[in-house]
């Protein structure tokens, strides 16, 4: 683990993880821009965060009191920094942990959860500690690694869930480098996920896909995303990182959401959308960039 007595000696707990301003959660590392300073809040309710602040940001002092709050110029470069550190200490541990080929034809790791009545088909690779819920069915070729499947899922061929997010921060000599995922990506009860569709793992807490969540072949889900019960996500959707999807949204054909914007419940995006901005509930949406069905006529 982690001490955030190196980066400030004032203070002596662990950090065991990563999380987001939006949720965060207790013992855990997180960067919070100038933007989202308002959400600074939400650390009232855990306690124990190291959190990297973008200089010039206000925040309550009191803050202080129960979390380390580093201000920088650079947040997401320092948070980068932390989770690569926790990234490699995981990492070395893992390499002695061993997979093996089951008579069934797939690897699995260890200390893996598999529930009754599961259908594994040959060529699955499921890594180590991951969760399968009863009655869900693995086809052939598919990758399923820090993730946490529910009951009666479906994951169909050569998709990959709980892969690394593409999220990258740049070096004090302007490089480009890998800001490692530390979360999972958890499937709800009665998901299922398309053939070559990737579920990224979170970044900065989990990828959440809620109940009855369908998704078709070539869906691209991206790290933090959260969709709530009963979403359709249409062949070739992409959805940029942190996008929020409310209960009962359908995304039509190769629609695309930028990161960071929330879609109210019971919304539709036509295909060949490209959303730029958060949607409210009940609405009909298409065009590029996307507009109320009324407005997009005009």
């Amino acid at each position: 683990m982690i001490s955030a007595h190196d980066y400030d000696k004032n203070y002596h707990f662990e950090i065991n993880g990563a999380s987001y301003i939006a949720k965060p959660v207790s013992n855990t590392v997180l960067f919070v821009g100038k933007k989202l300073g308002t959400l600074l809040g939400n650390l009232d309710t855990v306690q124990n965060c190291l959190v990297f602040v973008e200089t010039g940001t206000v925040f309550p002092q009191e803050l202080k009191k129960e979390h380390c709050l580093i201000e920088t110029d650079d947040p997401a470069r320092a948070y980068g920094e932390v989770a690569r550190q926790l990234h490699e200490k995981r990492s070395l541990a893992d390499r002695t942990r061993k997979y093996r080929l089951t008579e069934e034809g797939y690897t699995i790791g260890e200390n893996v959860s598999l529930g009754k009545n599961i259908l594994i088909e040959p060529g699955v690779v499921i890594g180590h500690d991951v969760s399968i819920g009863d009655n869900s069915v693995i086809l052939s070729g598919a990758k399923i690694k820090n993730s946490i499947i529910g009951k009666n899922c479906v994951v169909k061929e050569n998709a990959i869930v709980g892969s690394w997010s593409f999220s990258m921060y740049k070096d004090q000599n302007g490089n480009y480098m890998r800001t490692y995922s530390l979360g999972r990506a958890i499937l709800k009860d009665y998901v299922e996920v398309g053939a070559i569709t990737t579920v990224c793992r979170g970044m900065g807490g989990d990828t959440v896909l809620g109940e009855h969540t369908k998704t078709d072949d070539h869906v691209h889900i991206g790290h933090d995303v959260q969709c709530g019960k009963n979403v359709t996500l249409v062949a070739g959707t992409i959805l940029g990182g942190f996008c929020i999807l409310e209960d009962n949204v359908y995304i039509g054909l190769n629609a695309t959401l930028r990161n960071r914007i929330t879609i109210g419940e019971n919304t539709l995006i036509g295909m060949g959308s490209v959303v730029t901005k958060s949607i409210p509930a009940n609405q009909v949406v298409m065009g590029n960039p996307a507009k109320r069905k009324e407005e997009a006529g005009k």
